[in-house]
């Protein structure tokens, strides 16, 4: 019977992420779509995915389809894109010149209203999650809680209460991005500089810090965890953690006999235990105890024992600020972040850390999947985020994206000629072909990286 309800759980929970997905596909072509319409272009096809069409049904001069892939989707404007992109997406190829020509503020008018249907969509989700009550939020700041003694961080002189200000002279405020940083500037052979205040005296000082693999997938600087601790807030009744002996305000000072540094430490940890014994150091009312509990698997593999935990989702960079707007920023700096070192890179290899840091499609999807089964308000936060994802790319100068189309408008408007028709079908379909080719081997190292973890897990979980 359990099996039973963590399938129908899987199943349901993969129908939520495929209905959340669409509607983010959704509103971006519904933007081009009724902004289309108002401003008299011709629409040939309105479509959510790519590939042979599931459903489609043609009203008026307008074709509406559902596609076999539901990545991505499109909407067939012949007024606004080239007869090269038309037979990629699956419209008719009417040639634009045989239809009106549409002036080139009404084209950048409906490219940009793709982007703002996806901000719009971001901004509502955003003031849901303020409003909801419920809503889990929190910004771990960048002041150090625990060093380990030999650390290179310790020999560098990082110390409890310290805190960090810069990694690699980029300001950081949250431990979120001190990770960020440590990872994407972190060298193996030079380390990575910090800017410290120290606890003692509040002078600042530049400290040069080893970096090492924390994981196969992230870098950063071993032995130096946030300033926090891992109290649990609610115990489930008939959970594990209640058949334990476990109590509300408990604070978990070891997991198996080593060190919990603070609330993510224990999730995470704990989410990787597997469904074997696991010892817990509580501290309760001055008294140190020791409890074993075991813990069950949910229907992504993850071990519960039936707890939550105060600021269990502070490393969740979609839900650091219940404020929408601080978080709407938030999401667009990571977004800009992200572009600054594939663009500019600051430091040798931090383009190719983060090329390989980027997930693709089947990733996004296996992470909505997972964030659903934990948190509905999380999983809006996740799709708030998405939303704001796809808006700032969609807008990039590529001849593909939206933002090609802005550019050839805005050259038209200041030169007065049109671009070269066939200059344009040979850019739109040579972004097009290499945007495709990276969506499969996105999904290829997708594919990869999730095998690659599964095996991780249950090496894990064995005893």
């Amino acid at each position: 019977m359990d099996t039973f309800l963590m399938v129908v759980q899987g199943v349901w929970a993969g129908v939520i992420v495929a209905l959340l997905f669409g509607l983010a596909i959704f509103i971006h072509e519904f933007g081009h779509f009724l902004s289309a319409k108002l401003l008299g272009f011709r629409v040939d096809a309105f479509a959510i995915g790519f590939g042979p069409a599931l459903w489609k049904r043609r009203v008026g001069q307008t074709e509406y389809r559902i596609n076999v892939f539901p990545v991505g989707g499109y909407v067939a404007l012949p007024q606004l894109d080239p007869s090269g992109m038309e037979a990629i997406q699956g419209g008719d190829g009417v040639a634009a010149e045989k239809l009106t020509d549409m002036p080139p503020w009404k084209r950048i008018v409906v490219s940009v209203a793709g982007p703002a249907g996806n901000v719009l969509l971001a901004i509502v989700l955003a003031w849901i999650i303020w409003f909801a009550p419920g809503s889990v939020t929190g910004v771990v700041s960048t002041r150090i809680g625990t060093v380990e003694p030999e650390t290179s961080a310790w020999v560098a002189g990082l110390r409890p209460g310290d805190v960090i200000e810069q990694v690699g002279g980029q300001r950081v405020t949250t431990w979120s991005d001190y990770l960020v940083e440590c990872h994407l500037v972190g060298g193996m052979d030079t380390g990575v500089e910090l800017s410290v205040r120290a606890a003692a005296d509040g002078a600042v000082r530049k400290v040069r810090v080893a970096v090492t693999n924390l994981s196969p997938d992230i870098r950063g600087i071993a032995g130096v965890y946030w300033d926090g601790k891992c109290q649990i807030q609610e115990v489930l009744a008939d959970s594990p953690a209640q058949a334990a002996g476990m109590l509300a305000k408990d604070v978990v000072v070891t997991l198996d006999g080593a060190p919990v540094h603070n609330s993510s430490d224990f999730v995470m940890r704990m989410g990787a235990a597997g469904a074997r014994p696991v010892q817990l150091g509580v501290l309760r009312g001055g008294r140190d105890l020791t409890l074993t509990v075991t813990p069950i698997l949910n229907a992504a593999g993850l071990s519960l024992i039936g707890v939550s935990v105060d600021n269990a989702a502070e490393s969740a960079m979609w839900m650091q600020y219940r404020a929408p707007w601080r978080q709407i920023r938030s999401d667009a700096m990571q977004v800009v972040r992200v572009l600054k070192a594939l663009i500019a890179p600051k430091v040798s290899g931090e383009r190719k850390r983060v090329a390989g840091a980027i997930g693709g499609p089947v990733i996004i999807m296996a992470m909505m999947w997972r964030i659903v089964q934990e948190s509905v308000l999380s999983s809006m936060g996740f799709l708030r985020m998405i939303c704001i994802n796809l808006a700032i790319i969609n807008l990039l100068p590529l001849p593909v994206l939206d933002g090609g189309h802005i550019v050839f408008s805005l050259w038209e408007m200041i030169t007065r000629r049109k671009p070269h028709p066939r200059v344009i079908n040979v850019l739109v379909t040579g972004f097009a072909v290499l945007l495709i080719g990276l969506m499969v081997l996105l999904v290829f190292k997708d594919v990869l990286h999730l095998r690659r973890n599964a095996q991780q897990e249950r090496a894990a979980r064995q005893p």
